[in-house]
């Protein structure tokens, strides 16, 4: 079976740690399912700002700010992705999209509690995986703008 993502982090020798779940398409289902903290999975978002696609990490116990990130791209709106515009941005499903070996270069924004972790599960490029991640090869892939774009999440 074709795994692009799991082919991108051998050949890029990366490590990394799979964990199969029933349903990880979104952090309540994923910590649910794995038992991981939300604060330590990171959300791969695909947003727009005027436009241009842009990937913003962060970490799962928080919400972009729009206004925060409107402000360090100069830019008029910013809007999220649609499914279709995520997955020919990234090759990945909402739901699936990795911080890493997406199918196009995209501007990326690693919010500054996230950059903190040490490790990082995020999405595993299917929505029944995450994967564990250093944040230190999560940088290095994405060459990301490090600043503070979220806010606490309401529940």
């Amino acid at each position: 079976m074709l795994d692009p993502f799991r082919d991108f982090l051998e050949k890029n020798s990366i490590w990394h740690e799979f964990l199969e779940k029933e349903d990880t398409r979104s952090v309540a289902k994923a910590s649910n399912a794995s038992g991981i903290d939300s604060g330590s999975i990171v959300k791969s978002l695909v947003f727009l700002a005027d436009g241009e696609r842009c990937l913003i990490l962060l970490q799962g116990s928080r919400t972009v700010d729009r206004k925060k990130v409107r402000k360090l791209l100069r830019a008029e709106n910013i809007a999220l992705a649609s499914p279709g515009q995520v997955l020919e941005a990234t090759g990945y499903e909402v739901g699936a999209v990795p911080p890493v070996g997406h199918a196009t270069k995209l501007r990326c924004i690693l919010d500054t509690r996230a950059a903190r972790l040490h490790d990082a599960w995020a999405g595993g490029g299917t929505k029944t995986r995450l994967v564990r991640l250093h944040m230190q090869d999560i940088v290095r892939l994405t060459g990301p703008r490090i600043a503070d774009v979220s806010e606490e999440a309401s529940h």
